[in-house]
């Protein structure tokens, strides 16, 4: 039946009556499941932190549902009198979302704003990045470990002649290093993958157009919000010029080291003609006798064996000095090579003796018989002892005469260092020109060029070691210089 139920503003509705069907109890059923499936939702999002979107959303859901649930129970049970008021629980489960859903798109468009203003930034700090790099003459590249291609700046296409639209693979970065240095730049590259580092790299190009340019590459890794490598990004810089300037630095210095050489070998002429005179003197005398020797009736053959040795041995010394004069006087190319320190030392004693002898200069020696060979080139090595042995012998000039010594001596220091000193008797270095000593043009000599030092310095900084000058504890001074044992793999 229906029947009339009268509001509380006194409105009159019609409401209708009849007998429950006990099939209702599946839909509360339903409704019960419903709401322990949006409790457990709000509990494990509470869990995740996201603590306001389960109680608002998850709590105007529950209390709605229940609200709804229970109104219509009432009134089924016939306990309330009232119509059916479901769409307003649901309004309020609705408004409830909107808010949430509201309270997000907002947080969207404000991201977004964020976004569009970090890229904005994004963009205007890489075109400050590149124009700074262009300044540099600087190439940027980042090298994608996953695909192995390269993301190159204009700049970088331009120092390896690539065209604008070339995909840049590994396989196409390598085919334009110079042959004799891919592997070597391979390997550097495979290091700082592997060590999660960073590295650099000189080697040259040969680009399409055909001219060979040198490269500075360095490299560091890049990671992803995992913490796996993930790019390998770096900087390139053309060197060529600089490299053609060190090169033409060189041959200037190998000039000018030649004629230093020929400078000190004219220092000791007189005394090398002299140490010259000797032996072809000797060769003379004994070649005489040998005549004599000849002329008898029956030669003495023992005698002119121990002559024709005494010629050749004559011979022998007469040889070694002028092929020490040559390899001194000849324009040569810096050649590494293992070098015996004590060998190296008598040579240049043996030079110098004859000069040595004529300014009462007693020349000593102490090379242990065990030194290592060290790595270096034994002609621009002698050089440096010439000059620190005449320079030696130029600060004792006004010594007495029984004071007048030098030695060199030779001793490994540390791992695979060789230190050879030269030390001598003189009055000792002034403490304001110790640290000027090197310095091109300056010496303390009236008539020095002041080169002799400076040249001795880069020959010994080009075999990576290092030299310098102290006072004796006494009197006199040592230069000393330290050199690289062959084994220690200093080559090239």
């Amino acid at each position: 039946r229906l029947r009339p139920i009268e509001m509380i503003d006194g409105t009159t509705v019609v409401v209708g009556e009849g007998v429950a069907n006990p099939w209702n109890a599946v839909n509360y059923l339903g409704t019960l499941l419903m709401l322990a499936f949006v409790v457990d939702a709000s509990v494990s999002l509470w869990r995740q932190g996201g603590r306001r979107r389960a109680a608002v959303v998850g709590g105007g859901v529950v209390f709605f549902f229940l609200v709804a649930g229970v109104h219509s129970a009432l009134i089924e049970a016939d306990i309330i009198q009232s119509p059916y008021i479901i769409s307003f629980s649901f309004l309020g489960i609705v408004v409830a979302m909107s808010a949430e859903l509201s309270r997000d798109l907002l947080r969207a468009a404000q991201m977004s704003r964020k976004l569009q203003q970090s890229e904005g930034e994004l963009r205007e700090s890489e075109q400050r990045l590149d124009l700074a790099a262009e300044s540099a003459g600087a190439g940027l590249w980042s090298l994608d470990l996953n695909t192995r291609c390269y993301w190159v700046t204009k700049r970088v296409r331009q120092m390896f002649s690539l065209a604008p639209d070339e995909t840049v693979t590994a396989g196409r970065f390598f085919s334009l290093v110079h042959p004799e240095d891919r592997e070597r730049v391979r390997q550097i590259q495979e290091t700082i993958i592997e060590s999660r580092g960073e590295g650099h790299a000189e080697f040259r190009i040969l680009p399409s157009d055909g001219n060979l340019r040198w490269m500075a590459w360095r490299g560091r890794m890049q990671y992803d919000e995992r913490g796996s490598p993930r790019y390998l990004m770096g900087v390139t810089l053309d060197i060529t010029e600089r490299k053609l300037a060190e090169a033409d630095a060189r041959r200037h210095l190998q000039e000018l080291a030649h004629l230093s050489r020929i400078s000190t070998v004219g220092e000791l002429t007189t005394s090398l003609a002299h140490e010259l005179n000797q032996p072809l003197g000797a060769i003379l005398r004994n070649a005489e006798a040998a005549e004599l020797l000849l002329q008898a009736d029956v030669p003495d053959l023992e005698e002119l064996r121990a002559t024709l040795a005494d010629i050749r041995k004559d011979d022998e010394r007469a040889g070694n000095v002028i092929d020490g004069l040559r390899a001194l006087l000849k324009r040569r190319e810096f050649e590494p090579h293992p070098v015996d320190v004590g060998r190296l030392v008598g040579e240049v004693v043996s030079l110098a003796s004859s000069d040595a002898s004529a300014r009462r200069v007693q020349l000593g020696t102490e090379i242990p018989s065990s030194l290592p060979a060290v790595w270096g080139d034994s002609v621009h090595l002698q050089q440096v002892l010439l000059n620190l042995l005449t320079n030696g012998m130029d600060a004792m000039n006004q010594a007495e005469n029984g004071d007048r010594r030098m030695v060199i001596r030779a001793r490994l220091v540390g791992e695979g260092q060789v230190e050879v000193a030269v030390s001598d008797s003189g009055p000792g270095i002034q403490p304001d020109v110790v640290s000027r000593l090197f310095e091109p043009f300056f010496s303390t000599k009236a008539t020095g060029m002041g080169m002799g030092l400076p040249i001795s310095r880069t020959i010994i900084e080009q075999h990576h070691g290092r030299i310098w000058a102290e006072n004796n504890a006494t009197r006199g001074a040592t230069f000393y210089f330290t050199l690289t044992t062959a084994r220690g793999g200093c080559e090239g």
